[in-house]
């Protein structure tokens, strides 16, 4: 067990090595054009841009990468382009003032999150400028998040326990199944198409498993199935309010 720890290990260094070594083009240009701390260096501290110079190559590069990479999403790329100085600017005088400073900074350093934290809850901040604010979310949403390495960990952990003799190979199936497939209650027809795939070469094509029960047969008639997933399929609530198209 020691050994196969060691080899995980290794293996994960090497991983995370050959990640990084090729930082892809998308990340830098959101370096060179969205971060705050970026901006205060290259337009205030070292003064080697102007404000109105300063990240509008890549910005320009960055919507004609989403717009290119998607046919859902439809930028408006005028209005992202003149709300971005705005943006910078309302960054700049942010940072110039005291208060705002000790918000937006972690130890005197500034941190981007922390500024557009308050650009989300700051009517004062956000006023004008939705849509770059709507691009700028856009470009967020391209990176893995840590939320995105918290979650996965989450059900990795739900899948190891003392009675559950998994193999590697197999603990990664499940924890692939869990990751991609729709919840239990709502995947009726994704299991039969996956049986349907499984047994279709198989000499018996018949895959409905069942057990006659005379004790059991008026409750499967009258409602088959889980008593759990029935619930959960009565009681669906949306998570998220549905849009007014009025």
């Amino acid at each position: 067990m020691r050994q196969k720890l060691i080899e995980l290990c290794r293996y994960l260094v090497e991983s995370i090595a050959k990640r990084f070594e090729n930082i892809p083009e998308i990340f830098t240009l959101m370096k060179n054009c969205l971060d705050v701390s970026f901006l205060h260096h290259q337009v205030v501290l070292f003064n080697t841009q102007t404000i109105n110079d300063y990240g509008i190559v890549e910005l320009k590069k960055l919507i004609d990468y989403t717009a290119t990479s998607s046919n859902a999403i439809i930028l408006n790329e005028s209005n992202i382009q003149s709300q971005y100085l705005v943006w910078k600017q309302r960054c700049l005088d942010g940072i110039d003032d005291h208060e705002t400073f000790n918000l937006w900074t972690t130890d005197g350093k500034i941190s981007t999150s922390k500024v557009m934290k308050s650009f989300y809850k700051n009517a004062s901040l956000y006023d004008g400028i939705h849509d770059f604010l709507y691009f700028y979310l856009l470009m967020v949403l391209k990176i893995r998040s840590e939320a995105v390495c918290e979650s996965a960990a989450s059900i990795l952990k739900e899948h190891i326990h003392n009675n559950r003799a998994l193999h590697h190979n197999n603990l990664d199936n499940e924890v692939l199944v869990h990751w991609n497939a729709p919840p239990l209650h709502l995947s009726d027809s994704f299991i039969e198409q996956s049986l349907n795939d499984y047994f279709m070469n198989k000499k018996d094509k018949n895959w409905l498993f069942f057990k006659k029960s005379e004790q059991y047969r008026t409750w499967r008639l009258l409602r088959p199935g889980s008593v759990v997933l029935n619930r959960l399929r009565d009681e669906q609530v949306p998570r998220l309010p549905e849009l007014d198209d009025n």
